[in-house]
């Protein structure tokens, strides 16, 4: 029995899944077991639309174990990049495959911050000693890398929070124009997808409130652009 398990359902990471199950069929008595956590009952990754119907896919679990010959292989939940992303805690390295929330050079992309924070807090308090990205080359002192991925997140809140210092009510776009005055107008936009995923985390953690509930869907992007924010918690705006 051989065991394959994936991170998460983005193409990049299982697209050459068939090739393997076909080779593994033509060229080995053995049977392969596809495992990947689930999505939650209202997500959809439009990416797995894509994946081979005919794999049967097991479901992975937080904090499950695989053993196979001298490697232990430990199941992480960490979503934040998809709803469906794991990392896997190597144990005889105590080392972390990290797939695509920490890369190998520049940031991740994420889909929630809030639960992007905070599944980086929680692998910081395994202190990996090495890092295993999705993409990228090897990361040796792990440690410091995850809590670099998590400074550089929390400064960009800190400076949206301190623009609420100055007034009440900011738009996703008139903050971009502020932060990223420098830039170029072209990544204005992309800078934009950013800002509005940080205004829900600090939604998250009640600090700002929208006028208008807007779900976060490519069809709902101009209107997302333009919704209005407003403080909430007047003591840390001033801080």
């Amino acid at each position: 029995m051989m065991l394959s398990p994936h991170s998460h359902g983005h193409r990049d990471h299982w697209g050459g899944l068939s090739d393997i199950l076909s080779s593994l069929t033509l060229n080995s008595s053995k049977s392969i077991r596809v495992h990947k956590y689930p999505l939650p009952s209202d997500g959809s990754i439009e990416h797995m639309n894509h994946f081979p119907k005919d794999i049967q896919v097991l479901e992975l679990k937080d904090n499950q174990v695989f053993k196979a010959d001298d490697v232990t292989l430990k199941v992480i939940y960490t979503p934040g990049h998809t709803k469906d992303h794991c990392t896997f805690w190597l144990e005889e390295e105590q080392s972390l495959f990290t797939a695509d929330c920490v890369l190998g050079q520049g940031t991740a992309v994420f889909d929630d911050l809030h639960e992007y924070i905070a599944g980086l807090e929680n692998l910081v308090s395994l202190q990996p000693t090495r890092l295993y990205p999705g993409h990228g080359p090897v990361i040796e002192n792990g440690v410091d890398k995850l809590r670099e991925y998590i400074q550089h997140r929390l400064q960009r809140e800190h400076q949206i929070i301190q623009l609420f210092s100055t007034q009440q009510s900011w738009t996703p776009m008139e903050i971009v124009k502020v932060l990223y005055k420098d830039y170029p107008e072209s990544l204005h936009i992309p800078a934009a997808k950013s800002i509005i995923l940080h205004l829900h985390k600090l939604k998250k953690d009640s600090k700002v409130k929208t006028s208008k509930e807007i779900a976060i869907e490519k069809e709902n992007f101009p209107a997302l652009l333009s919704s209005t924010w407003h403080w909430t918690d007047q003591h840390d705006s001033q801080s």
